[in-house]
């Protein structure tokens, strides 16, 4: 049995390919490979993205940072260096014992030295990282320069939805067919969180079974299931920074703890797909996963906007080419607008503009879906191309096996990312309830959503409608 058990343990005699690698090392310090001569170059058209998506980003600190780092950096390389010659003239011939002495105390001051710098290197190699991993991607030429004003329609789905009734919003047809607990998740878990119950527990389900299969249906798309906590780093690395001062994380212990709760489907897969070479011929790999997301930004959102809800993620590694990883991008455009319109809702696709970016997206598209309660467009699927903004930080490159430990190449080729939701769940509800209401109170299933749910057409509400739990609570408080 322990035999049995040592062998399974054991490592392969050689690497695996790096599609299917391997990491036998943990705990390794996080070298994002960040083209700081591009920044140097480019420091005034960086200053003017910055400027452009109004966030909070010192450049010339961020400089200030660096050239402070390569000083010490040389300045180590240069003391190596001296201790590298002095060690060969005192193992080598022809110096007196005298001399042979002298450089032996120059070799121990040297060592010193270099035992002081080590650790100042490093740490200013870590302040350097740290606010040089803040500065954004650029942007693309498609993307409006302002605010979420300036966002450009470019295309539509289905037809807005009419009533010859006066039509509810999601929370009246929630009381109506007890569809979400607000009182009993405050009681047990606490604010920005609910219980979805019956009807509304099926859609959740049916809805991520229906847009799963619909995915893995397609070429290419390998499915994925990951953990739901991750390290801050793998965060970090994939460009997300909260904007202000204001914690959009849930932390596992204390604060030098580096496990969080993940706020997104596409950080599980991105750390997948850290530290490792994709050929040319395995290219581009594309991911679908289903996730939970633990974000604390929800506040006042309802049902809209919750601290834990369910998405489906799409997440794919392109080749260094823009055209490439664009293409990428609007098929899995065309995949969010395959969905939609199966749903039978109506929505619109959004150009979104600088100000709407985050620091890892280059380009990013919104569905936004009309939502009668709401009577307006709100947003239920973004998708963005990062191009090798992650890829440069998670050390995603093109090529062959190469564990973490080994530095990076400086002619390495590092490869694009695109991300994208195929489904935020809560935000689909709201928008399939009140858009496919009936007047007697009902509420039609879609076509596409039927098979996994008993071949139901609609949901009637049940007899005599509660609107109260057992404490006696609003089921979920309006919040017109």
């Amino acid at each position: 049995m322990f035999r049995l058990l040592s062998r399974c343990l054991r490592p392969p005699s050689r690497p695996t390919r790096s599609w299917e690698r391997t990491v036998f090392c943990f705990n390794v310090e996080w070298q994002p490979s960040l083209d700081m001569e591009f920044v140097i170059e480019n420091k005034e058209l960086i200053k003017e993205n910055i400027k452009n998506r109004k966030i909070d980003v010192d450049l010339d600190s961020v400089l200030s940072d660096y050239d402070a780092y390569c000083k010490l950096k040389v300045e180590e390389q240069e003391l190596k260096d001296r201790v590298t010659s002095l060690r060969k003239a005192v193992r080598g011939g022809g110096v007196s014992e005298e001399k042979k002495a002298t450089m032996t105390d120059q070799l121990c001051d040297l060592s010193d030295r270099t035992d002081v710098n080590r650790p100042a290197r490093k740490a200013a190699y870590i302040k350097h990282r740290d606010s040089a991993v803040d500065v954004p991607n650029s942007i693309s030429p498609h993307t409006p320069v302002g605010d979420y004003e300036k966002a450009q329609v470019v295309d539509t789905v289905g037809e807005r939805p009419t009533f010859a009734f006066k039509h509810r919003d999601y929370i009246a047809l929630s009381n109506i067919h007890r569809l979400l607990d607000q009182p009993s998740a405050l009681f047990a878990s606490g604010p920005n969180r609910m219980f979805l119950r019956g009807p509304a527990a099926m859609l959740e389900q049916a809805i991520i079974s229906y847009v799963f299969q619909l995915i893995y249906s397609k070429p290419g798309f390998e499915p994925v299931l990951g953990p739901d906590i991750i390290r801050e780093s793998v965060v970090k690395a994939c460009g997300y920074v909260p904007r202000g001062d204001k914690e959009q994380m849930f932390r596992l212990g204390g604060e030098d703890d580096d496990l969080v709760l993940s706020g997104t489907g596409e950080l599980q897969i991105a750390g997948m797909c850290s530290s490792s070479g994709h050929p040319s011929h395995s290219l581009p790999r594309k991911y679908v996963t289903v996730s939970h997301c633990f974000r604390r930004e929800a506040e006042g959102g309802m049902f809209y906007r919750m601290n834990q809800f369910s998405k489906v993620e799409l997440f794919a590694i392109t080749q260094n080419d823009v055209e490439k990883s664009d293409a990428v991008l609007m098929q899995f455009v065309n995949i969010q607008k395959e969905i939609l319109s199966s749903l039978g809702l109506h929505g619109r696709l959004l150009e979104m503009p600088t100000e709407e970016l985050g620091n890892p997206a280059y380009r990013k598209l919104d569905f936004e879906v009309w939502m009668p309660g709401y009577d307006d467009y709100k947003e239920v699927c973004s998708a963005s191309n990062c191009l090798d903004y992650q890829a440069r930080r998670l050390q995603i490159y093109k090529g062959g096996y190469r564990t973490p430990r080994l530095p990076a190449y400086p002619d390495r080729v590092w490869l694009h990312t695109v991300n994208a939701t195929a489904a935020a769940i809560p935000r689909l509800i709201i928008a399939l309830i009140e858009t496919h209401q009936r007047e007697d109170g009902t509420i039609g299933i879609p076509e596409c959503l039927r098979p996994f749910l008993g071949n139901r057409e609609c949901f009637s509400p049940p007899s005599p409608p509660r609107t109260k739990d057992f404490r006696g609570n609003n089921l979920i408080r309006d919040f017109h």
